[in-house]
């Protein structure tokens, strides 16, 4: 268990892939981002992401979907269900464990 990755979220991930466009960028390249099921949820969220004042979309040249999305990625959360999902998240692994049948479907734990 690595208990700092409970600290990681939407904006870790987006960074860490804005320093690999930011570098494509800067090689002279065009990009265009893609992702397959949750990555293309990802990809979507990045052309939409504010980085300090510029929106991710203008660093892309396109995007690329692939059977887009996760079922449920853009359902929203009240305030109760995201202190829930806080709170059961300090207690639980941030990692999807796709072998144990009492794991984490779509950001929510099942008991």
């Amino acid at each position: 268990m690595v208990p700092f990755a409970r600290e990681w979220g939407m904006k870790t991930a987006l960074d860490d892939a804005r320093q690999v466009v930011r570098l494509a960028v800067a090689r002279g390249g065009r990009v265009i981002l893609g992702g397959h099921s949750l990555g293309a949820s990802l990809a979507a969220a990045y052309a939409a992401w504010d980085f300090d004042g510029r929106p991710g979309y203008k660093d892309l040249s396109g995007l690329v979907l692939i059977d887009g999305g996760l079922l449920g990625s853009f359902d929203g959360f009240d305030l109760a269900q995201a202190q829930d999902a806080i709170a059961q998240l300090e207690s639980s692994s941030p990692f999807l464990d796709l072998l144990d049948p009492r794991g984490c479907r779509i950001g929510r734990v099942v008991r």
